[in-house]
């Protein structure tokens, strides 16, 4: 014969400290399920035997130093799960010892303390209720489970125990180590289970005979609240005792069974059974198929998914929160509340929630474009921080860029992870620059480790020759990294020379104490004569120094600028211009080169002797960039006399020649580029050149 077992749900006792539970229990811990299997049948032999009748632990016998107690705490994690409880018994402030379960591997272990007696002890803890039932502790703010084991059992009319059995206690469990955490004051001691068919109790049930209560499905008592039952309203106090009770009306209404679920009960008294979705007193509900139970929870109807609180009884629409997780349920859909699978633009932004309708956080891949969720869910747009990577992500449609991005002016390069390039980077054979703080593509002048670069409006930088601004500036090639070149500067066979700022020279410029002339272009001139700069001449040596004139010289160019630069024409200046003046010269001290003082009388004078007339030649013909010598020797006045002479020596290719000026002027014969010992000209001997 099946015996059912009723629900009950008992206080604690005043004894129980605040904050602790005193009765001591085993057996074991379940996460959310209030349904026991190891239900009593009888234990009346066992409560003759096990039960004197002098003991009461529940009256206050702690008043004494030696007064026996329990506490019992539990541990829980950042969630509000149960992760562990932990057992002490005391004998007045001294520990006897300690018990642990751990929810992990259901065991209970035992704890070093000064005793090592087993424990929990086997005896009676006093409690309230009636009946005799396998007993359960639970938190009456959230209706988890604590802990579970052991029996009520009814004695002396009113007073209630709590026994624990042997069976109760684990006979093996690792030592494990434990702390301890107060529990509210707000548990109290439940009781339920069916025999056979373990389905839970809830509804009115009649405590000592006399008290009505009304059980919850978790085991709650409710209190300051109405139930109807059959079309019968019951009130309950804030103890949860029933005060009053009232007939309801033949109306069309909600009502209870024993069952504790709740049916749409018709005018006709009957029970609504058409399952699916009604508009009931104004709002959805979902009734199950064949037997009308009112649905709460998660609903699966036609192919789609939705969800109505079991606390509010109402379908949930918009962004709501289940278990911990976020989905979006659709208000406007047929019926409201439609689970959203997908895309979705809110308000607020664009959502996506997966197969599962759980909207997405973080990363998301559809197809080859990835998206990021903010941890309150819209997509993402704009500029990113994200694990200590930059990344950008499309303003219009959301997804994150790679390569190159134009944000207004500026541009970005993204690389193909995403996240943002900076520092230099070659692309198709250029070269870029993008600012690290700000990713930015460098455009215009960039001063990095004291060298300059130039990047042009494309952000490509700059090599060899640009105008900047009016100046000219020169970028070292790709080999050497592009950098503004100062100081000489050698392209090719030209030189230049780059100013401090970098702009290249022209015209005359000082430099480390010598002067030297650069043209309209930047190149420096070399092994120039006469070369005229800001109206006067000087000369430019091979190696680009640039030298005033002497007097001579300056005479030179104004006789060549007359007569033309040319050498011919230079050899027959000094042999016709020049009058024979003969005389003996004597040159003063302060000139080094006796040369620039014979030129320099001759184109002042107009006359003088073959000194005179060699020197200015040897001038025109220095200007004319020859390899010139002026030569003092002698030729001979007849047969046997010589005497002193003065004439010019060119070499042309490693091949010198003779030109006297004088030999023309005296025998009007061929004195130009003549050699030595040629015939029909003097001979000469003891000579030697002056310069």
């Amino acid at each position: 014969m099946k015996k059912r077992k009723a629900i009950l749900a008992m206080l604690l006792t005043a004894s129980m400290a605040a904050g602790t539970i005193s009765p001591a229990f085993a057996g074991e811990l379940t996460d959310g399920s209030l349904v026991l299997s190891d239900v009593l049948d009888d234990g009346k032999e066992t409560m003759t035997e096990e039960t004197p009748e002098t003991e009461d632990f529940g009256k206050e016998d702690a008043k004494t130093d030696d007064s026996y107690h329990d506490e019992v705490v539990t541990e829980q994690d950042e969630n509000g799960n149960i992760t562990g409880v932990s057992v002490k018994k005391y004998k007045g402030d001294k520990l006897l010892t300690a018990f642990y379960w751990n929810a992990a591997d259901e065991t209970w272990s035992s704890v070093e303390g000064e005793t090592k007696k087993p424990f929990p002890y086997t005896g009676i803890w006093e409690l309230l209720g009636t009946g005799r039932w396998n007993i359960q502790l639970a938190d009456a703010a959230s209706g988890a489970t604590k802990a579970q084991g052991g029996y009520v059992i009814n004695h002396n009319y009113g007073t209630w125990k709590y026994y624990l059995t042997e069976k109760d206690i684990e006979a093996e469990a690792s030592k494990l180590d434990f702390y301890n955490k107060t529990l509210p004051d707000n548990f109290y001691i439940g009781a339920e289970a069916d025999e056979e068919d373990q389905e839970v109790f809830a509804g009115l049930y009649k405590a000592n005979e006399k008290e009505l209560y009304y059980l919850e499905k978790d085991g709650f008592l409710v209190k300051n609240d109405t139930r109807t039952v059959e079309n019968i309203k019951y009130y309950f106090d804030g103890s949860g005792v029933c005060y009053k009770k009232e007939e309801m009306g033949e109306k069309a209404g909600w009502v209870q069974k024993k069952d504790g679920e709740f049916y749409w009960q018709k005018e006709d008294g009957t029970i609504l059974r058409e399952g699916g979705w009604h508009e009931l007193d104004g709002k959805m509900y979902f009734l199950n198929y064949g037997s009308g139970r009112r649905r709460t929870g998660w609903i699966s109807w036609n192919k789609r998914k939705f969800y109505i609180d079991p606390e509010t009884v109402e379908v949930q629409t918009g962004m709501q929160s289940v278990e911990g997780k976020w989905y979006y349920f659709d208000p406007v859909s047929k019926p409201a509340g439609r689970m959203v699978v997908g895309w979705k633009t809110l308000e607020d932004g664009k959502y996506y929630f997966d197969k599962n309708g759980v909207r997405k956080k973080g990363w998301l891949t559809v197809g080859e474009k990835k998206y990021y969720f903010d941890q309150s869910g819209p997509m993402v747009k704009g500029w990113r921080s994200i694990r200590g990577k930059k990344y950008y992500f499309d303003q219009k449609n959301g997804y994150m860029r790679k390569g190159w991005v134009t944000i207004g002016s500026d541009k970005y390069y993204m690389n193909k992870d995403g996240s943002l390039y900076t520092g230099w980077k070659s692309l198709k054979g250029k070269k870029y620059y993008f600012v690290p703080k700000t990713g930015k593509m460098k455009k215009g002048w960039l001063t990095l480790d004291n060298k300059k670069y130039y990047f042009e409006k494309d952000g490509q930088q700059t090599f060899g020759w640009r105008s900047i601004g009016g100046k000219i500036y020169y970028f070292m090639p790709l080999q050497n990294t592009g950098y503004m070149r100062t100081g000489w500067l050698t392209v090719g066979e030209d030189r230049y020379y780059m100013d401090l700022d970098g702009s290249r020279c022209t015209g005359l410029k000082k430099i480390t104490g010598k002067n030297y002339y650069f043209e309209a272009n930047g190149k420096m001139v070399t092994n120039e004569r006469a070369y005229p700069i800001n109206g006067k001449r000087y000369n430019i040596n091979e190696n680009g120094v640039v030298t005033e004139m002497s007097k001579a010289e300056q005479f030179a160019a104004e006789i060549l600028d007359e007569i033309g630069w040319d050498l011919y024409s230079a050899f027959k200046w000094s042999s016709s211009a020049i009058d024979y003046y003969n005389h003996d010269f004597s040159v003063p001290e302060n000139y080094k080169n006796p040369s620039d003082y014979y030129a320099e009388y001759g184109f002042s004078n107009r006359r003088g002797n073959c000194y005179i007339m060699a020197g200015t030649f040897y001038h025109m013909a220095g200007l004319l960039g020859y390899e010139v010598h002026q030569v003092n020797g002698f030729v001979p006045l007849s047969y046997e006399e010589m005497r002193a002479h003065s004439w010019v020596e060119i070499v042309v290719n490693g091949s010198t020649y003779v030109c006297d000026p004088n030999f023309t002027y005296s025998t009007g014969k061929n004195g130009y580029m003549i050699n030595y010992g040629q015939a029909g000209t003097w001979r000469y001997a003891g000579y030697h050149r002056i310069n």
